[in-house]
């Protein structure tokens, strides 16, 4: 396993962040059906 450097860990962590965000945004569109999440 390859050594990222910082600048490309700081990317990643951005990039994993707004998708995280986009991920909770999701949960809660469909938080009212309870089965689709089960």
């Amino acid at each position: 396993m390859s050594k990222i450097s910082l600048v490309e860990a700081v990317k990643l962590k951005s990039v994993l962040s707004k998708r995280i965000h986009e991920l909770e945004e999701e949960m809660d569109r469909v938080a009212l059906v309870p089965l689709l999440i089960s």
